[in-house]
C-alpha cells in the first residue's frame, strides 16, 4: 500500500484564482501540496463521468464537477466526494483513483425504513472513517446549494470500496 510523505496537505480547490485578473479556466480536483513550500506534488483532476440524479426523475440533471467536500484521509488513502455525487478513492502519494461510485445513479432502501430514497450531490461535510468503515453523506445541501436533493442519505462503504 502505498502512503503519503509526511507533511503532505491534500486540497480540493479551484486552481489559478487570481487577484483582480480575469480567471482562467477552472481545473477542478484534487491535489496533494507540500505545506512548506506550498508546491504541488500532484494534482488529479475530476473526471467527467455520468452524472444522473435519481431525485430528477428522467428530467436533465444539473451537474457540476467541483469537489467541495472536505476530503478524509488515512494511511494510503485520500476519500472526496464531489457535487456530481461521485465518490472516489485517491492513492495519497500518486492521486490516481483507486475507486469511485456513483452515489446518485441509484436509490437506497434505508434502515429506518424509507424506500427508495436518493442520494445527490456531496458538498460541505467530507466522509468519516471509523473501524474499517467510510461513512458518507449524500444528498446534503451544503454551501453550494447545487447539486443536490436536500434529503439526505448516509452511505457506508468498507475501506475498499465494497
Amino acid at each position: 500500500m502505498c502512503t503519503a510523505p509526511f507533511g503532505v496537505l491534500f486540497a480540493a480547490f479551484r486552481q489559478g484564482e487570481g487577484g483582480g485578473a480575469p480567471a482562467p479556466p477552472a481545473k477542478p480536483g484534487l491535489s496533494a501540496l507540500d505545506p512548506a513550500t506550498g508546491r504541488i506534488v500532484w494534482h488529479t483532476p475530476a473526471p467527467e463521468a455520468p452524472c444522473v440524479y435519481a431525485s430528477d426523475k428522467g428530467k436533465p440533471s444539473r451537474c457540476a464537477r467541483a469537489q467541495s467536500a472536505a476530503p478524509a484521509i488515512i494511511p494510503g488513502f485520500v476519500f472526496q466526494g464531489a457535487l456530481d455525487g461521485w465518490f472516489r478513492a485517491y492513492d495519497s502519494a500518486s492521486g490516481k483513483i483507486v475507486w469511485e461510485h456513483s452515489t446518485t445513479a441509484q436509490t437506497y432502501d434505508t434502515v429506518n425504513g424509507i424506500k427508495g430514497q436518493p442520494g445527490g450531490g456531496i458538498d460541505g461535510m467530507g466522509p468519516t472513517v471509523a473501524n474499517g468503515m467510510v461513512f458518507l453523506m449524500s444528498g446534503n445541501n451544503g454551501a453550494a446549494r447545487v447539486g443536490s436533493n436536500g434529503v439526505n442519505v448516509l452511505l457506508a462503504y468498507s475501506v475498499d470500496g465494497k
